[in-house]
């Protein structure tokens, strides 16, 4: 989303000087120092439009690669915060160096060569575009053994993403130059590009998330966007040529057409030491733009946790938030381009904009967790709050809940703060700007600035601010930090302008009260503790919270240890364990005769780490869980008395650690005599990475020779992938639990001998389950046939639609993929 706001920001900041300073805008020849009538030509007019059209298909295609080139690497370097900073870290600073360099570039070149400077960044971006699977993704997985350290991967993808991130920056300030001056009305131009590339941004965010991914797959998604990169840079190349020559020159300012000089970006009569003197008095505010931009991604970053758990996301949730993101702030930047003309104080807007942002941010929380449910919509949310939400897609019959929860809540949550923030970003180009002879490196200095900030932004809020406050916590936190925006505002010596005296403003009747009623919501605003427990639809004192950088982790408490698990909203396993999550985490175990080192991928409630434990023939026992949180409550528990959390800490055969699990795998030299996945429903977003044939492949790799591996098959192609890798697949169906379907893979042949099972089953200590559930167990057991799924052949050629892929994680995207086989169909037996 950085990438694209700024992308579409660039025209804004042409804007900043035509707006500012409109009897600048007007064409003078630099001899006479008079103006003239300005030139009308219809013909440049409809080229705008051309340009305008062009520069949202660019934007479009920037954020489908984006998200696109996320996704894939995070496969490889996994799904935590590290590895996802590593990709917002690349981007961010490659836009930054771009930008720095693009600006001194465009105050070098005409109009004309900028065009074709820009033709040339996007043909850049397409050939890296068309490739980049191959680099991010096959390149990576032959070099992944020399890559096992954070460091190396973070310089492995770095360094790629600087390429085509650096041409994108490079582009806005080329922009910047194309559009300032060419035709009369140049503000409201520039306003409207905008405009259309923030909504191209949106539509990319869309189209990329809900059709081109889940459709077509990621490679072909990655190509899509270099034809509309390779689109783009042909129609900017014939742009160049079929303007009449001479027109674009007669257009520009003399200093950039090659002369040397650069006296049209001056008033008459300014001097070069009155400029410079000006300059050094905007530096400062280069420092607040990166201060804000820091708030804006901080907020951001609290934004979609905030939403993501009310709305219980799916693989579809991220664009759509992000779309409603992109177009909540163009729109705020079209109107911005508006206002920006009709004022004079423009440090005083800025920064009045700002605390507003904070003010209706935190009026809207208080607004929807305080108020709302006391005024009508009690009912709705215990009946929304009491269900998993979206999280197994978008049912046809909940019109009225999609409206509610996945387009009205981020709409009242973050539209008008995040619209707010979009009409500040004008204001930030006219305080800054002091002649367009150096609007490309003002434009870079601005751009670069905000991206230092938004980097600062994200690792705070990342790695830090979370962590220590929690989701509620943070969000009050900028909010008040928004306030000193206002109290600075009322300051004359920091706006840089003073009333006439005896004169009272609107912003000195006005700002103190402002300020107080923002300190009053900030203290009326949840702890993190009372948002969470309205998020999961339960009473304070009823849950527990340990709310990390990479989750939101909740157990809700019913009494007599019955506890379930509530990730990011939507709800997980619960204590006392259930069968299925025991069956899948114990078989592997029972089935091996030496089950010396095992590995079970995700913790969730502790099940499957319990079940392990439960054989006393295990040697060790390893578990890789995202979410730390989840580490956080059940020590907790322990501590508290219940006994099967307590085992998992106090067994010296436990292994505990924080990170991805496929990441776990790829680095992973050893080998395992059995591997168990917790859980994870398919439409959740990443979950693709962990039903395809690629994951089964790897952890077929780290599998002894006999070694099993066992997962949960929600669908037919679940088990096909597993057939494709695996030549011995066997399957079983729980009745007590939904009737759900379990598989184990291996490379050996699956002997299944219940005399022997169930002797080793006594062996597990009595503690270990209740009476109850040992007896389902045991019974379920001695009753099991295994379903064969293949015996002995791996299989092969099995229809696209039929299969999970990383690169087409069909069951991940079930609005594109009705028709998911729910038998298998591949068996071999």
């Amino acid at each position: 989303s950085v990438t694209s706001v700024d992308r579409g920001f660039i025209v804004v900041m042409a804007a900043g000087y035509a707006t500012r300073h409109p009897e600048r805008a007007e064409i003078r020849p630099p001899s006479t120092g008079t103006l003239r009538t300005p030139m009308r030509r219809p013909a440049s007019i409809s080229i705008a439009w051309l340009l305008a059209m062009i520069v949202a298909l660019s934007g479009a295609s920037a954020l489908v690669l984006q998200v696109v080139w996320q996704r894939v690497i995070s496969m490889n370097s996994g799904v935590d915060l590290t590895s996802t900073t590593t990709v917002v870290a690349g981007f961010l600073a490659g836009l930054g160096i771009g930008s720095l360099l693009g600006g001194r570039l465009a105050d070098r070149l005409g109009p004309r060569r900028s065009l074709v400077a820009f033709a040339l960044a996007n043909a850049g971006i397409a050939v890296f575009a068309w490739f980049s699977i191959w680099l991010f993704y096959d390149l990576y997985g032959d070099l992944a053994t020399g890559l096992d350290s954070r460091p190396a991967t973070f310089a492995f993808n770095f360094v790629l993403l600087l390429v085509p991130t650096v041409l994108e920056g490079m582009s806005l300030p080329l922009v910047a130059r194309i559009v300032s001056r060419q035709i009369e009305g140049s503000a409201a131009l520039v306003g409207r590009l905008y405009g259309v590339n923030t909504l191209g941004a949106a539509f990319g965010a869309i189209a990329g998330g809900w059709y081109l991914m889940g459709e077509h797959g990621f490679l072909a998604t990655t190509r899509a966007a270099a034809v509309a990169n390779l689109v783009v840079a042909v129609s900017l190349t014939v742009v160049a040529l079929v303007w009449r020559p001479g027109e674009l020159d007669a257009l520009a300012v003399p200093a950039l057409a090659g002369d040397g000089s650069d006296a049209i970006g001056r008033p008459a009569g300014a001097s070069g030491a009155t400029e410079q003197a000006a300059r050094q008095r905007v530096r400062r505010w280069y420092a607040a733009f990166a201060a804000f931009g820091a708030i804006a991604l901080a907020f951001q970053h609290v934004f979609f946790r905030l939403l993501d758990a009310i709305a219980r996301s799916n693989s579809y949730s991220f664009s759509l938030i992000l779309a409603i993101y992109l177009g909540v702030w163009g729109l705020g930047a079209a109107i911005g381009a508006g206002l920006v003309r009709r004022t004079v104080d423009h440090r005083s807007w800025y920064l009045w904009l700002q605390f507003a942002s904070g003010l209706v941010a935190a009026g809207a929380l208080v607004l929807v967790v305080r108020i709302a449910p006391h005024v009508g919509l009690g009912s709705t949310y215990e009946r929304w709050f009491d269900s998993d939400g979206f999280a197994p897609g978008y049912p046809e019959d909940q019109w009225g809940d999609i409206a509610m929860f996945a387009l009205g809540a981020p709409a009242i949550l973050m539209g008008v703060p995040v619209m707010l923030l979009g009409i500040a970003y004008p204001f930030a180009q006219a305080i800054v700007t002091q002649d367009l002879g150096r609007l490309g490196r003002t434009t870079g200095a601005v751009i670069a600035s905000n991206i230092v900030g938004s980097v600062g932004g994200t690792l705070i809020a990342g790695f830090v601010l979370i962590d220590w406050f929690g989701t509620a916590g943070t969000f009050t936190l900028l909010c008040a930090t928004l306030g000193l925006a206002g109290i600075a505002a009322i300051v004359p010596s920091v706006r840089g302008h003073r009333p006439p005296p005896g004169r009272i403003t609107l912003v000195r009747r006005t700002g103190p009260i402002a300020v107080v009623a923002l300190v009053a919501l900030v203290a009326l605003s949840p702890s993190n503790d009372e948002l969470w427990a309205f998020i999961v639809g339960n009473r304070t004192e009823s849950v527990d919270v340990a709310e990390d950088h990479s989750c939101g982790s909740v157990f809700e408490l019913y009494g007599d240890d019955n506890i379930g698990l509530v990730l990011n909203g939507a709800t997980q396993n619960g204590h006392p364990y259930d069968d299925f999550h025991i069956l899948i985490g114990l078989l592997p175990a029972l089935m091996n005769d030496r089950p010396d080192r095992t590995l079970a991928i995700g913790f969730g409630i502790g099940s499957t780490t319990h079940a392990l434990l439960g054989d006393p023939r295990v040697g060790t026992a390893t578990t890789v869980e995202l979410c730390g949180g989840n580490y956080e409550l059940a020590r907790r528990q322990a501590d508290r008395g219940v006994a099967d959390f307590g085992r998992i800490f106090a067994d010296p055969r436990s292994t505990l650690e924080q990170g991805d699990g496929r990441h776990h795998l790829l680095v992973e030299s050893g080998r395992y005599d059995s591997i168990v996945i917790d859980t994870l429903r398919p439409t959740s977003a990443n979950a693709g990475s962990h039903f395809s044939v690629e994951m089964y492949q790897l952890a077929s790799d780290r599998l002894g020779d006999s070694g099993l591996f066992a997962e949960w098959a929600p669908s037919g192609r679940v088990l096909n992938a597993a057939a494709s890798v695996f030549p011995y697949v066997v399957s079983g169906t729980v009745d007590q639990y939904n009737a759900s379907v379990f598989f184990i893979g291996s490379r050996s042949p699956i002997e299944v001998d219940t005399a022997e099972l169930l002797d080793r089953f006594d062996e597990i200590p009595a503690e270990w389950f209740t009476t109850e559930q040992r007896e389902r167990l045991r019974r379920y057991i001695a009753d099991w046939v295994p379903s064969c799924v293949t015996d002995g052949a791996v299989v092969s050629g099995v229809p696209s639609d039929d299969i999970n892929t990383d690169l087409t994680p069909r069951d991940e995207y079930p609005l594109n993929n009705l028709s998911a086989p729910t038998e298998d169909e591949t068996s071999h037996c």
